[in-house]
């Protein structure tokens, strides 16, 4: 069955884990967000604490269902549907948080993302900017790893996309 294309920010959002490596090969994990209407993206990235130490953290289930929480829907409030890949991070306490909202989980075949929907489209292409972005600079540490992601997020919501407008325009006007 086709599906309809969201008209409205917040409608449909896509939702994957990516990760950003330092010049010790250490992986650092951050959540991308993207809006399917608009293109928009956002990225958190995922720290754990030792008290008041902060270092990164690899994902799970209760830590995206937090990121999301507390950045998409705080911002934007909760999608009438979810694109999300096979990642053992969003299933667990997260899907049991979308059952329980009432919201439905398109679920991605593991090398079917560019089928899937514009916004996972655009999540595989952060992807392979920021390994762009790591080829080319030496990145030292998380507070780097985490800028350089976040950065081709800021990036990519700036480009013009659909109409002549970008996915920033859209959003903000």
């Amino acid at each position: 069955t086709l599906r309809t294309r969201a008209t409205e920010l917040g409608q449909k959002i896509a939702a994957d884990i990516i990760t950003a490596h330092d010049l010790g090969g250490y992986e650092y994990y951050g959540l991308l967000i993207v809006d399917e209407a608009t293109s928009f993206g956002m990225y958190q990235p995922f720290w754990q604490f030792k008290g008041s130490r902060r270092f990164p953290g690899r994902p799970n289930s209760e830590s995206v269902k937090r990121a999301m929480q507390s950045g998409w829907f705080n911002w934007v409030d909760k999608p009438e549907e979810v694109f999300l890949d096979q990642d053992g991070a969003f299933r667990g306490e997260l899907r049991n948080y979308f059952t329980e909202s009432g919201i439905p989980i398109n679920w991605a075949a593991a090398d079917a993302h560019d089928r899937t929907s514009a916004a996972e489209r655009r999540i595989q292409h952060v992807k392979e900017q920021l390994l762009s972005t790591e080829e080319l600079v030496e990145i030292g540490n998380d507070e780097q790893a985490h800028g350089a992601a976040s950065a081709r997020v800021v990036a990519g919501n700036r480009y013009i996309r659909r109409d002549g407008f970008s996915p920033s325009q859209w959003v903000f006007g």
